[in-house]
């Protein structure tokens, strides 16, 4: 109930107002968390609907709990109450899956009310139209960028990587080339920060405009990316991040993106924690991608 209270005081004008909240299984008595009165247990639920004149429950217990609950919340729904559960709320005002509450009886359910292949399908011709169109307007900006880079580092102006697509496919990512040469060559696979010191000026310049993710459109027209889904990891992060972040296997389902909206609504992940909070972003647009949702992220 706690979490449920942050969340809707987060989300701010949410179009949420909270009556009260009803305990399950036990009388815990009466007060107030974060101001919302707590009205007593499950028993007099009915006559707290009736008299707060209840739109929504929201049922926030412990999955063990709420098949007790069917037989209370039935009458009522029956009665035009909405009742969404924590995940749907979460959904809701965060744009965002959170991974600790659902399991896959939730993804399956998901993925069954999907028309996933049929967006595919549409995604494929928006993404060649595109990516064609973008190359041929964007290539001067290309060429500007790619003296920059020759002119201030050694090295050269491509950068090549492998990273994981969908089904599990390797291939290799093109970028304009954005730090110094061989800036993994003591440290290893690491993710870049924001403040990275292996970024050259110039490249810290592409990467604000994201100058140097044009190359990747080649990566489109070939089909190993799209415009738009989850950002591909390298092969090194995807092994880790798999036994790390539950569910994970499902962000390979559908083809990575130029741009996502992890990355609309999430900045730079420098540790498993932030990639978890991003994949939860993933998680929300496998569930609701479409062509104008691709359009809004674009």
């Amino acid at each position: 109930a706690d979490e449920v209270l942050a969340l809707v005081e987060a989300a701010g004008t949410s179009g949420y107002s909270l009556y009260g909240i009803v305990s399950v299984g036990s009388n815990e008595g009466r007060g107030f968390l974060r101001g919302v009165p707590v009205l007593g247990d499950i028993a007099n639920l009915r006559e707290y609907v009736l008299a707060y004149d209840v739109e929504t429950l929201v049922v926030a217990t412990a999955p063990d709990k709420t098949h007790t609950l069917f037989h209370v919340l039935r009458p009522l729904r029956y009665a035009g109450v909405q009742i969404m559960d924590y995940v749907a709320l979460y959904e809701e005002l965060g744009t965002e899956i959170p991974i600790d509450h659902i399991d896959d009886e939730w993804l399956m359910h998901a993925a069954m009310n999907s028309s996933r292949i049929h967006i595919r399908q549409i995604k494929r011709v928006m993404d060649l139209g595109a990516s064609m169109i973008g190359l041929i307007v964007l290539s001067p900006l290309v060429v500007l960028a790619a003296i920059a880079i020759k002119l201030t580092s050694p090295g050269p102006v491509l950068y090549r990587q492998e990273r994981v697509g969908r089904d599990g496919r390797v291939y290799t990512l093109l970028k304009l080339r954005t730090m110094r040469q061989n800036a993994e060559a003591e440290s290893g696979a690491v993710w870049a920060t924001a403040g990275d010191r292996r970024i050259t000026p110039v490249g810290r310049f592409l990467r604000k405009w994201r100058i140097d993710e044009i190359p990747q459109l080649v990566n489109v027209l070939r089909a190993e990316m799209s415009l738009v889904g989850p950002r591909p990891e390298r092969p090194e992060f995807v092994s880790t991040l798999k036994h790390s972040l539950p569910f994970y296997q499902e962000r390979l389902m559908v083809a990575h993106g130029i741009t996502g909206w992890a990355q609309v609504k999430f900045p730079y992940a420098t540790s498993i924690e932030a990639t978890k909070r991003k994949f939860q972003f993933d998680l929300y647009y496998i569930k609701h991608m479409s062509p104008i949702m691709d359009l809004r992220i674009i």
